[in-house]
């Protein structure tokens, strides 16, 4: 085993030479990288290999080259990319080629060697490996829409992706995802066509400077009308809706339109851009509620004040990786302007939510501002919120069961508050393994003598948790001021007398 170790070293060993010969490693630390990687060359060849090994060792070596560019950056060197970089970048496409080749039925394997090749510009190695793994991974219409899209954007390669779509399309005539990408391909091919002609009939540097691209040539050529009006944009469209169910057209239809405002030269880009905006209009989903905020932002008009239509939009942008949560929170808080106080609660719920998940240090304070700014309706939601988010930290232990108790009094005593945010409180004392019945009674009998917190059931609850717990208490009920009907006939359905009824009359 150690010859083969070895000998999987020996493409390295220029490499290793040149790391101590630039002094961007101290000795010690280039003997404890080239110690490291033969550790996990034993690994790879031992009998018995999984794909965590190969994983382990190409994330090991991706992270020694940030690590490299780090170095760089601070001492300002920049020679002798070729002799180390490269060696090591071309190590790390060996090792996920070899585990991709090894399981060949574990697509995320693919994914990670394609992903590493696209950051990396090693196109030649790129249309390799995704034609290999369509090979064997040749139903996934993910992985054929993105080998068509990059054959388009970065191989220089239009005729190449129309040819992978149109087949696809054979392959799965009710695909979506295949059918916006080919939407794609048609307009910014058009876009790119224009930007061409336009490079050369502005004379731009005559002599093909630095500025020329030699993979632009290929829109040198003439290009049917048809191509240029966009005709065949739209036809694509057209044939995707009668084609693609009709759940899933909307979705579809807002990609296109993204789409559409991408372009800069075509001309005549609104008339299929309406087109597209008007067949939304007869759909009324989240996908539409969401393209109709978009639309809104990108035409610089006043954006909706619609509570749903912004929970909606917060949600997708929640659960998009490329979201920080300082976008998030600016986003929350220009659907906070726009939606009316009395149905804002979803935006806090959504701000709240993320939080806890992004930036767990901001929870607090997103919560003091929620019960700040907010109506007695809404803010006895929040409150609801906070008592459940309380309660987690208590079950993990990073508050006391003293503390936990205060925090929550302090919610009771910060009035007004509604009755629905007492129902639940005296809900959760009540479910407890132990419940305290004392506070509990004290929370409720609080909703049944505040002013506009009474409601039917704040009434009921008392009045069981009295009959149980401290019937003297229960002419507490009697006492209340303004009590309704409703009520009356609560406490009636809990006594089950009549006398009840009569000594209101």
């Amino acid at each position: 085993m150690g010859e083969f170790v070895e000998h999987s070293l020996e493409s390295l060993l220029p490499t290793f030479e040149q790391l101590s010969h630039v002094q961007l490693f101290t000795e010690g630390e280039v003997n404890a990288f080239i110690k490291r990687c033969r550790q996990f060359e034993y690994r790879l060849n031992k009998h018995e290999k999984s794909a965590r090994d190969f994983n382990l060792y190409a994330e090991y070596l991706c992270d020694f080259l940030t690590l490299l560019k780090s170095r760089r950056a601070k001492m300002q060197y920049w020679h002798k990319k070729k002799l180390i970089d490269g060696p090591l970048r071309k190590k790390v496409a060996s090792i996920y080629r070899r585990a991709a080749d090894r399981f060949q039925g574990d697509l995320r394997l693919w994914e990670q060697l394609i992903n590493f090749l696209n950051e990396n510009a090693m196109r030649r190695e790129l249309a390799v490996a995704y034609t290999r793994a369509l090979q064997i991974h040749g139903k996934n219409e993910k992985l054929r829409r993105d080998f068509a899209l990059w054959q388009f954007f970065s191989a220089a390669s239009p005729q190449n992706a129309r040819t992978q779509l149109l087949g696809s399309l054979r392959l799965f005539p009710q695909s979506p995802m295949l059918f916006a990408a080919l939407f794609t391909v048609e307009i910014h091919f058009v876009d790119k066509v224009l930007k061409r002609r336009k490079f050369i009939t502005e004379e731009k540097d005559k002599r093909r400077g630095d500025n020329e691209n030699d993979a632009e040539r290929v829109y040198d050529e003439e290009v049917d009308d048809t191509i240029m009006n966009l005709d065949v944009a739209k036809a694509v469209v057209e044939q995707a809706l009668s084609s693609v169910p009709a759940e899933a057209a909307s979705g579809m239809l807002v990609e296109m339109w993204k789409e559409c405002n991408k372009v800069e030269l075509v001309g005549n880009i609104d008339k299929v851009r309406s087109f597209i905006v008007d067949e939304l209009n007869k759909v009324d989903n989240e996908d539409t509620r969401l393209f109709e905020i978009e639309l809104a932002e990108s035409s610089g008009t006043k954006q909706p004040q619609s509570s749903l239509m912004w929970n909606v939009y917060l949600e997708k942008s929640a659960a998009s990786p490329a979201t920080s949560p300082e976008q998030f929170r600016e986003l929350c808080n220009r659907a906070l302007e726009k939606v009316d106080l009395s149905e804002n609660f979803p935006i806090w719920q959504r701000a709240i939510e993320y939080s806890i998940l992004h930036a767990p240090e901001e929870t607090e304070q997103i919560f003091k501002d929620a019960l700040k700014y907010t109506i007695t309706d809404v803010c006895s939601r929040v409150k609801i919120l906070f008592v459940d988010y309380l309660n987690e930290l208590f079950n993990a232990g990073k508050i006391s069961a003293d503390v936990l108790r205060e925090r929550i009094l302090d919610l009771v005593n910060s009035k007004p508050n509604r009755a629905e945010f007492y129902c639940s409180l005296y809900r959760k004392e009540m479910e407890r393994p132990m419940p305290d019945h004392k506070f509990a009674g004290l929370v409720i009998r609080t909703a049944v003598n505040e002013e506009d917190a009474a409601s039917v059931e704040a009434v009921i609850l008392y009045g069981k948790w009295a009959l149980e717990h401290d019937p003297a208490k229960f002419h507490v009920v009697h006492q209340s001021e303004g009590i309704g009907v409703e009520i009356r006939l609560a406490i009636a359905s809990i006594l089950g007398r009549e006398t009840c009824l009569a000594t209101w009359r």
